[in-house]
Formats: structure tokens, C-alpha cells, sequence
């Protein structure tokens, strides 16, 4: 029983760990909107006519993707996915914009002083956290349906 409870401590801090990043990012890009916005502009790999809705849309998926990791533990499989999705899909621009000599990081704070490497690391890390929660809900659940 001390196994399932540790694991459910695990999942709930990885949820707060995803959150506190994704708070930490939608924040930094409410803050300074016009400048993630100039940043989604000058990108080749977003069509412009996508960027009116891009700039407010993605810090606020970000906000609530994170409140629901925070307060919402009837879907946590769902909303891990939802994190899971979100970290893959901006590394993957993240990566393919910076292969191809794009623009700097539109991520917001301490993440646009970080180097291709660092940023790179740290999105993988919260990926990996992202599976590993996902992994540990589906033993939760395996062994309450027992």
C-alpha cells in the first residue's frame, strides 16, 4: 500500500513541477504579449495569418493545461497528455526552428537566456516527467482495479 501512496505523491509532484513551468511561461509571455507576438511574426515556420490567434491562445492552453494539473485529478491521464503534447510540440519547433537558424526562443523569461543545449535539455527533462507521470497514473489505476 506504501507503493501506490508513494507513487501517487510522485504523479501529483511531477503535476506541480509541469504546472510551475507552464505558469512560469504563460506568465512571461502575458507580461511582454506584444513581444511574443513580433517573436510568432518573424518565425517561418507559423503562417502569419495564424498569429492573431497563436499569441494569446498559446499562453492561455499553457495556463489552463496547468491549472488543470494543479486542481483537476479526475482526468489526470488526459491533462498529463495534454503537457506531454504541449512540451513535445515546442521542442519540436523549438528544435526545428534553431536547425534551420531561426529566430531566438518565444518562450518567455529565463528560458530565452538559456543556450540551444540547455533549452533543448530542459524541454527533454519535462517530457521524460511528463511520461513518467503518465506511467506511474496507469500503475495507480492498474492496481486500484484490482
Amino acid at each position: 500500500m506504501t507503493s501506490l501512496n508513494n507513487k501517487r505523491i510522485i504523479v501529483q509532484a511531477i503535476c506541480y513541477v509541469l504546472a510551475a513551468v507552464l505558469l512560469y511561461s504563460a506568465y512571461a509571455k502575458f507580461i511582454d504579449l506584444e513581444t511574443f507576438k513580433i517573436s510568432l511574426y518573424i518565425s517561418d515556420h507559423i503562417p502569419k495569418e495564424f498569429v492573431s490567434y497563436l499569441y494569446v491562445t498559446v499562453p492561455t492552453v499553457e495556463l489552463i493545461v496547468a491549472l488543470l494539473l494543479i486542481f483537476y485529478h479526475k482526468r489526470r491521464k488526459e491533462i498529463l497528455l495534454s503537457a506531454f503534447a504541449l512540451f513535445s510540440i515546442f521542442t519540436l519547433y523549438y528544435a526545428i526552428s534553431k536547425k534551420e537558424g531561426g529566430n531566438q526562443c518565444a518562450c518567455g523569461g529565463f528560458l530565452n537566456e538559456l543556450s540551444f543545449s540547455q533549452h533543448l535539455i530542459f524541454n527533454i527533462v519535462l517530457i521524460m516527467l511528463s511520461l513518467v507521470g503518465l506511467i506511474l497514473h496507469d500503475k495507480i489505476k492498474l492496481n486500484e482495479n484490482r
